[in-house]
């Protein structure tokens, strides 16, 4: 018994140093297609600062640095997942029911941070407020 419980400690060991090499840098011309659509659409005048690509047992993903300090993070296809940004998001990245909820709660404040999964939209707000959409966007989370 001690002994399978070292050789599972030992192989979670390796598996941990394994993944621990996965982020590399990589030209912007290498993402998936959709994301340097999406970047020639959104960010056509920032200037990329860098690009990741990290390798995950189930998948790839890529993460996009400009210089005014916005990243944008992409799933292996190039579909964005999560834009975080110190400045105001562009209000044609939040879906319009998104924003409608915002404009009609908290008129005037910008949206910094925005995430989507295939369950549900997350929104953070320069006041700090975070709130939590289905894919049909009710509102089904809130943290102040």
């Amino acid at each position: 018994m001690k002994k399978i419980i070292i050789t599972i400690l030992a192989a979670i060991a390796t598996i941990g140093v394994a993944k621990a090499d996965n982020e590399r840098h990589i030209p912007v011309d290498k993402l998936p297609a959709q994301a340097i659509a999406f970047i020639d659409t959104h960010f056509d005048k920032t200037k990329i600062l860098f690009s990741i690509e990290e390798r995950e047992f189930f998948g790839t993903e890529y993460e996009v640095m400009f210089d005014d300090r916005t990243s944008v993070e992409f799933d292996g296809k190039g579909n964005w997942k999560k834009i975080e940004s110190r400045m105001p998001i562009d209000k044609s990245l939040v879906p319009s029911a998104i924003n409608d909820f915002i404009e009609g709660r908290y008129p005037q404040i910008p949206v910094l941070e925005i995430s989507k999964d295939k369950y549900e939209w997350e929104v953070k707000l320069a006041n700090g407020i975070e709130l939590e959409f289905d894919t049909n966007f009710n509102l089904i989370g809130y943290d102040d």
